[in-house]
């Protein structure tokens, strides 16, 4: 983040013509960049945000805190100051009682009794996330330690959390209403963690994941799904994986929550600073981007990344692979996976060895770019449809959900040679927890425009099995077909 919240002391929105930043404050708990701020400046900011505080006992940034100014103002500078402040207060309380002063200590009950008073506010459109992240907020800084430890310093604190966090775990997801914007599963998923004292996300990817040898070591932990760590490549360093930076490529794993004492066992499990390195990085998950610590390898690495940066699994897992060029029809995916001697389109199939079909399909816009490169025989020696995941765009794709065992038959009989489709690239997970595949290059090809069969073919998918307009596929593949 550009913004280090702590180190800044607060002062009231617009005072000398200046603005506190005030966006994305309540996101830096996430990061838990407050650990890495000495004591001492933590201390100012706390302070700083105590002597702000109203006849009302709340923390204001408004220049004179106006009555009658708009619910959401009053949320952005009234209700999320106070509740940083206070969540600040509690996590130096327990560090070290003495750099609170006893002032201090007293302005923070009424601030927290303040805040506590009406159980945890929100207002308008995405309330309930904004609930869940103060929530969020208050387990990662030691909510429950404070309450466990000093249970009458703000005794309206252990009822309203309580209460919250029950209606969390019973609708992860978050109210089904228009204040609620989007899934609120794993940040749901990720305070219930933090509440019972697992804090630390970790990117598991090897014999720590769920069936592997070294899953046990992570039995109290919270599992919060599937994940991609991009801009990394797995590799096959010995009975176990490592991973490394590495351009166009990208991990498949896992992402747990665990505790500060995990963290220490399973530096010591890894080896950290001598055979692995534990990093802070950014994953996709099945519900956002989440930060997390990944251990990455330090040794050298030989030989070609594992296939779709998927360690661990089974060949019948299921995944869904993508498709974005002749296979949106399904009568010509379908010779991928049963075989055909005599096809419509193309040369013989042999098939997989697996030949049951997909148990469903869907249609899914991408952001990315389609476009035409090399030369096909199979295709009058015109281009080919190749994604470009890293160009401006978007790509329409359809999926077929197969198992992982297909996928990489069907890649193999597509070309999954260097000077084809050697990219076996996770776009995403879904929702289910289901990685979702598709094939390209590494390296973009150089343009060579497609037959008219061929923009035929991917046409009739469009419109005929994928619900696109005529029009709209015809200026898509206009659009795909300009040269780079």
């Amino acid at each position: 983040m550009s913004t280090n919240y702590f180190t800044t002391p607060l002062k009231p929105y617009g005072k000398d013509g200046e603005r506190w930043p005030i966006s994305g404050m309540i996101e830096s708990f996430f990061g838990r960049e407050y650990e890495n701020v000495p004591k001492e400046i933590l201390s100012e900011f706390l302070k700083s945000g105590l002597d702000l505080m109203n006849p009302k006992g709340q923390v204001s940034l408004l220049p004179d805190d106006t009555e009658g100014c708009d619910g959401d103002v009053r949320i952005d500078l009234v209700h999320t100051p106070s509740c940083a402040v206070a969540a600040i207060g509690i996590y130096l309380l327990l560090k070290d009682p003495s750099s609170v002063s006893d002032t201090e200590k007293h302005k923070l009950q009424i601030l927290l009794n303040r805040i506590f008073s009406n159980g945890v506010a929100g207002h308008g459109y995405g309330a309930d996330e904004y609930r869940r992240k103060i929530l969020c907020m208050f387990a990662l800084t030691g909510a429950k330690s404070l309450i466990d430890r000093y249970p009458d310093f703000c005794p309206q604190m252990k009822p309203v959390l309580t209460e919250q966090l029950e209606l969390v775990r019973k609708r992860p997801e978050g109210e089904p209403s228009w204040t609620n914007p989007r899934d609120l599963t794993g940040l749901s998923i990720q305070t219930i963690a933090a509440w019972d004292g697992n804090t630390e996300p970790v990117f598991a990817y090897g014999t720590l994941m769920q069936g592997e040898s070294a899953h046990s070591r992570l039995a109290d932990a919270v599992y919060a799904g599937k994940a991609i760590l991009r801009g990394y490549a797995v590799y096959p360093v010995s009975w176990y994986p490592g991973i490394v930076a590495e351009e166009k490529e990208a991990v498949l794993g896992e992402l747990y929550y665990v505790s500060k004492q995990m963290i220490l066992g399973m530096d010591e499990y890894e080896g950290e600073g001598t055979l692995y390195q534990r990093k802070t990085v950014t994953v996709e998950t099945q519900y956002g981007k989440a930060e997390a610590y990944a251990y990455i390898y330090l040794d050298k690495v030989s030989g070609d990344p594992i296939r779709g940066g998927r360690w661990a699994g089974k060949e019948n897992d299921p995944v869904w692979y993508a498709c974005y060029g002749s296979n949106l029809r399904e009568e010509r995916f379908k010779d991928y996976i049963v075989g055909n001697e005599h096809p419509r389109w193309g040369k013989p199939k042999k098939g997989c060895i697996d030949k049951t079909l997909w148990t469903d399909s869907m249609i899914r816009e991408y952001p990315g770019q389609l476009y035409f490169g090399n030369s096909s025989s199979r295709w009058h020696d015109k281009g080919v449809a190749f994604y470009d995941p890293d160009a401006e765009g978007k790509t329409y794709m359809r999926l077929y959900r197969i198992t992982f065992g297909q996928l990489l038959e069907v890649w193999k009989q597509e070309g999954s040679g260097e000077n084809w489709y050697d990219s076996l690239y996770p776009v995403e997970i879904t929702k289910e927890g289901i990685p979702v595949y598709t094939i390209s290059s590494k390296q973009r090809k150089v343009t060579n425009l497609p037959s008219d069969l061929y923009l035929e073919v991917i046409r009739d998918g469009l419109v005929l099995e994928c619900g696109i307009g005529e029009k709209a596929a015809k200026n898509y593949l206009k659009q795909a077909q300009k040269r780079e």
